[in-house]
């Protein structure tokens, strides 16, 4: 038998159980789209009122939620790529929501972190925000909605360990 992940026994070719294989809509990338187009359309109208997209606020929370952080560790933190990040933070930039500078240390490095505007946003928002997880909480139950998130986190580190 080959050493490639792909590879797979007789027995296992032969089984009836396919695992949500032969049903694209019950995999669990499916499913994992499909919960998270309904999460984020619970937070759409934020978006539309602060005129940001999806990927801008995903920026903008993670910086005013640290003092400053790397170019490289917001892509990581947002799983956003460099190239359309730096288009992202371009345009934070030209409405002052953000600021980038040359970190002190290492000149080759560019910092990131909010503008006293971009916070004011974000705290103005994070009062509705606050209510819309209180209301997703109220209708899929704060014990579940807790277990979900462990087991999300449990999910993307043991993915993350096999790779």
């Amino acid at each position: 038998m080959s050493n490639s992940k792909l590879a797979i026994s007789k027995k296992q070719r032969t089984q009836k159980t396919s695992h949500g294989i032969n049903d694209f809509s019950h995999t669990l990338p499916i499913r994992l789209l499909r919960a998270r187009q309904a999460a984020i359309s619970q937070f759409r109208p934020i978006y539309q009122q602060y005129d940001v997209t999806e990927q801008q606020w995903r920026v903008l929370r993670m910086v005013t939620s640290s003092d400053s952080l790397t170019v490289g560790d917001l892509s990581r933190a947002v799983f956003i790529s460099m190239p359309s990040l730096s288009r992202i933070m371009t345009s934070l930039e030209k409405r002052k929501l953000i600021r980038r500078k040359a970190d002190k240390r290492d000149l080759r490095k560019m910092k990131v972190s909010a503008t006293s505007a971009g916070q004011a946003m974000v705290t103005e928002a994070a009062l509705w925000s606050d209510a819309r997880y209180d209301d997703i909480a109220r209708w899929f139950g704060k014990k579940r909605l807790k277990e979900l998130q462990i087991l999300l986190d449990d999910l993307a580190q043991i993915l993350n360990a096999h790779q």
